[in-house]
Parts: structure tokens; sequence; C-alpha cells
């Protein structure tokens, strides 16, 4: 099949990988997800957009290490308040660093560590986008060429290349979850 993308800075470059996989029910309730250090849920830190007016963005950190050598499994969520130009820009103006030196989006936070990845060498950012009531779907664009509607979700997944990854383990309906109906 067709090699997975690298989130660029300025489109998609390609690289070895395998295409997404749709996770089957263990992955999604977490249990036996090898992938996003599977015995326990992720550790869910920060907040999403309240209003319509801003972009969230939701980075999972899923099996990269702390400097402490411990895998982080966690999930951070920061909001972009206002119009954004592109991917890029509500990942920082949400709070994420990333370095700016990089053609890649080769880390977010400081993540990964030497101990995990060198740039692309063994996983990538994979970049993703929902709407507060959709699903995730995979960017076919670099988060240069992407433009996010407000009130709309950007995702950022680690993915290393020998293990089947998916969208950010926090869901669209987890953080904005549907009105509730009257019976």
């Amino acid at each position: 099949m067709v090699a997975a993308a690298v989130a660029t800075l300025g489109g998609v470059a390609p690289a070895v990988a395998a295409p997404p996989v749709a996770p089957d029910a263990a992955e999604r309730t977490g249990a036996g997800d090898a992938v996003a250090s599977a015995l326990k849920p992720p550790r869910v830190i920060g907040h999403e957009c309240r209003g319509d007016d801003g972009v969230t963005a939701v980075v999972d950190f899923r099996n990269l290490h702390n400097p402490n050598g411990s895998v982080m499994n966690k999930v951070k969520i920061g909001c972009a308040r206002g119009p954004q130009q592109d991917g890029l820009s509500a990942l920082t103006e949400a709070g994420f660093t990333v370095d700016p030196a990089s053609a890649f989006v080769c880390e977010i936070d400081n993540r990964p560590l030497p101990v995990d990845s060198v740039c692309a060498s063994t996983g990538y950012w994979s970049y993703w986008h929902a709407d507060r009531d959709g699903e995730w779907e995979f960017s076919g664009v670099g988060p240069a060429d992407w433009a996010p509607p407000a009130g709309s979700l950007e995702g950022w997944s680690w993915s290393p290349y020998d293990k089947e990854w998916d969208g950010p383990r926090v869901t669209p309906d987890e953080l904005f979850p549907p009105p509730m109906r009257a019976s």
C-alpha cells in the first residue's frame, strides 16, 4: 500500500510506514494497546476551547519517555483562541512548542527524546483533524497547508513505524459530548 506521510511545515513528505489502521475494540478501550502504553488509560491534561472561536489542539504522547525513563502515556490538550492561519500556528498558539529549525515537525514539547527516536528515524508525529461532532481523520496535507476552521480540533499522535497507529486517544465526543436528549 502507499507509504504514510510525515507532517512537514510546508506539506507532506513520504516516509516508510504502514497506513493508519482502525483500532479494534481492545485498542479503543485501551486494553491490549501496546502502542498506547496499554495497561491503563492515558493521563489527560489541559483544556479544550469552550467556545466556537478557537481551535482545540490534542497531542498524544503515547509511549514516548520522560527524562527519568518512564513511559509518558499522556494526552495534552490546549486551546488556540481566535482564527488560526494554519495547523502549525494552532499547535503553537495552544501552548505547544516545536523545533523552529526543522523542516519537519520532529518534536512537540521536546518529545521524542533521543532514546525514543531521532527525527523521523523510528516514528513521527501523525497529523489529524476533526469536527467537534466527528471523528479523527488523518490529514492529507502538512500543517502549513491546512487552515483549521474555528471550533475544530487538530490532533497529533506519536506514531512508531513498527506499530499500528491511529489518531489521538481522546475523541472529539469525549471533549465535546453530544447534548443530552430528552426521553
